[in-house]
This record gives structure tokens, sequence and C-alpha cells, in this order.
């Protein structure tokens, strides 16, 4: 059984109703730890299902209430949220999944545009360097020739992940040394 909000919500049989965990116990809300467990340790030996003689469903029903009260009242952390939503979240709060899903959906992209974003700025300043500039177009322009060439078997797919990213690399250099003589020619 899986329980949320008191209620479970998988298991073998029919989903139980939500308990107040301190009503069930016996115990005030101000109880402390070994008070709990005391009432609990008594009340199962009361409660258990084997001591029951007429009604062993209700029985078990009675246990089970009182199995999810100490639950919920022996985890410090759960405990807290229960006594400040009045509600049982479980033992694995939705609220990790939550920022799980939130992290990968909301804050993945926006570090890596971060990153991207960072990393051409980098490469914009790097190229700004007269001698830099003219490696990688020499660079680009050997690669683009061996392709050219299909020299040993530049064109597999195995070398396109290169090809594309020293192309990337010869395109930034060209448009940063063209934006600069657009600039010139502008008189900016």
């Amino acid at each position: 059984w899986t329980s949320v909000g008191g209620v479970c919500l998988a298991g073998g049989s029919a989903p139980r109703a939500m308990i107040d965990a301190y009503d069930v116990l016996n115990v005030t809300v101000d109880a402390e730890t070994e008070d709990i467990k005391k009432a609990y340790k008594r009340l199962a030996v009361q409660l258990h299902p084997d001591k029951a003689r007429d009604n062993t469903d209700d029985a078990n029903d009675r246990f089970h209430q009182l199995k999810d009260a100490w639950d919920i009242l022996q985890d410090s952390d759960r405990r807290k949220i229960y006594d400040t939503f009045g509600v049982d979240l479980g033992k694995e709060r939705p609220d990790m999944e939550f920022w799980m899903i939130g992290t990968s959906q909301l804050l993945s992209p926006v570090g890596i545009f971060t990153l991207k974003t960072l990393l051409m700025r980098a490469v914009i300043w790097i190229v700004g360097f007269r001698w830099i500039r003219y490696l990688f177009l020499l660079i680009g322009s050997g690669v683009g020739g061996a392709y050219a060439l299909d020299f040993k078997n530049m064109r597999s797919p195995d070398n396109f992940p290169l090809i594309l990213n020293v192309g990337i690399a010869v395109v930034i250099v060209l448009l940063c040394w063209l934006w600069q003589l657009l600039g010139d020619a502008v008189g900016v």
C-alpha cells in the first residue's frame, strides 16, 4: 500500500479512508516520540487481528489504521508535514518528484542555454585574435578539402560530427570577420 493523504492508493484490497493519527493512537498533538511508541505498542497488542474473536475484517481495519498512524508519527519529517497540513503525503513525498520534473523541464534548458551563450561569447572573444581566425580558417579549409577529396573516407557517417563542428567554427569565424568588416565599412 502507498498512503497519500491517509488514503491508500494501491494494493490488494479497497482503499482505506483518511485517519487522524493522533486520535487512533490516543495521544495528544504535542506527545513525545516515546509516548507515541508506548501507545502504539499497547494498542498493537490490544487490536492485533489474532486477538479478535468476533469480526476479523473490522479488527484488520483497526489494526491497519493503527499501523498507518504509527508510520506517520514515528518519522519526524513526515510528522511535521502531517502536523502542518493535516494530510500524510507518504514516505516518498511528491514534492521531490515535482522538483525533478521542474529541474528537467525548466532549469535544464535554461542551464544549457546559459552554457551555450557563455561558450559562444568565449568563442567570439577568442576568434577576435587575428592569428586564431587564420588558424580556424586554415583548419576549415583543410577539412573542407579532405571532405571534397574523400580523404581517408572522410564522408563516412562516423566523421559527420567532426565535419559539422569544424563547419560551425568556420562559419563563426567568417561571421565575426564579416561583422567587423561591415562595422568598419559603415564607420561604427
